[in-house]
């Protein structure tokens, strides 16, 4: 993706206060809400994200693209999720991955500072 197809993304999905990395990914100074945009795939890759992550009630099959880090709250409930590959290393905040079709919790974080809340399909 180019720097300009990041700013366009950016811009489409109200992201502001960003850095785009060397590599193409994209630090986030403040909070990504993605939430409710009929989402198939997360649009940008993401890096570092200093406040809260959001990508619930879309129709996401993977956290490709995904902050490695974030530093508030990381939502990603009511997807089709079936794996937490792609997850975040390390959540500042809360965890959600609740109303997914997941089976186990590998591949969830390293280190979450607050709750862990995720329910699983027998």
């Amino acid at each position: 993706m180019t720097r300009a197809e990041i700013i366009s993304v950016c811009q489409e999905y109200n992201i502001t206060n960003y850095l785009i990395n060397k590599d193409g990914t994209v630090d986030v100074f403040g909070d990504v809400n993605l939430g409710s945009c009929n989402l198939n795939k997360i649009p940008l890759l993401f890096n570092h994200i200093y406040g809260e992550f959001i990508v619930s009630d879309n129709f996401l099959t993977s956290l490709f693209g995904c902050p490695n880090e974030v530093g508030g709250d990381f939502s990603c409930n009511i997807n089709q999720l079936t794996s937490l590959e792609y997850a975040p290393l390390v959540v500042g905040g809360g965890y959600r991955c609740e109303d997914n079709l997941l089976v186990s919790i590998a591949g969830s974080p390293d280190q979450i500072k607050k709750e862990f809340f995720v329910t699983l399909i027998d």
